[in-house]
């Protein structure tokens, strides 16, 4: 009679196939490789920068650097007005595409009040910076957020302040400011009375016709 025993040779291969089609988890110093596995890529630095990729975001591989970076080593600063000022370091990356989105986890070291808030700034072309918003619920970015491996919604009250950017795209700059909190009214050329919530008793009034079309105030 002849046995084959087969099993832990098959046993084997697929171990193997699994290990090269699993999400690698890694941490980095300056940059790292992503491929179409995707990742969790945690900075080993202090600075608590993680970045979520999720498994057949990124097209091809592609190697992303990130640097945080002094005001003074940026030439071109974020647009800042009077009560703004950065909460962290400016994030310098690799600019690059991605198929859904991403997430980056950024520590600030600026504390949340109720008369202020923090909004992220995006700089792709090297001088021009405009205000980013992040993108909408992706099924593939929150499936991959809900494993118990990869969870990064669970925030310590008792570590530094951190924020989720979601982005498709990666720009050449993110920077963090801290402003004073604004309240935007949507109002047409009926015009209308606008009352603040951050400032009890504080009204301002639009005659009918004041505005010529419709504006955000």
């Amino acid at each position: 009679m002849t046995v084959i025993l087969s099993t832990s040779c098959r046993s084997n291969q697929d171990d193997k196939e699994e290990k090269s089609t699993k999400p690698t988890r890694a941490e980095f110093l300056v940059s790292f490789l992503v491929d179409a596995r995707g990742g969790s890529m945690t900075g080993c630095r202090s600075t608590q920068l993680r970045m979520l990729i999720p498994p057949r975001a990124a097209e091809q591989p592609v190697r992303i650097t990130c640097r945080q970076l002094r005001s003074d080593n940026v030439l071109h600063l974020p647009p800042l007005n009077d009560g703004e000022g950065l909460a962290s370091r400016i994030l310098q990356l690799t600019p690059c595409q991605f198929l859904t989105p991403i997430l980056l986890e950024l520590r600030y070291s600026t504390q949340d009040t109720s008369d202020r808030e923090i909004v992220i700034y995006r700089c792709d072309s090297g001088k021009k910076w405009t205000l980013h918003t992040n993108c909408g619920s992706d099924e593939n970015l929150n499936a991959f957020m809900s494993t118990s491996v990869y969870d990064l919604s669970k925030i310590n009250p008792s570590e530094d302040f951190k924020i989720q950017i979601t982005t498709t795209s990666l720009p050449r700059y993110f920077a963090l400011v801290c402003r004073p909190k604004q309240q935007i009214v949507e109002l047409d050329v009926s015009g209308g009375t606008v009352h603040s919530t951050m400032s009890p008793g504080l009204t301002c009034t639009f005659p009918p016709k004041a505005l010529t079309k419709g504006s955000s105030l």
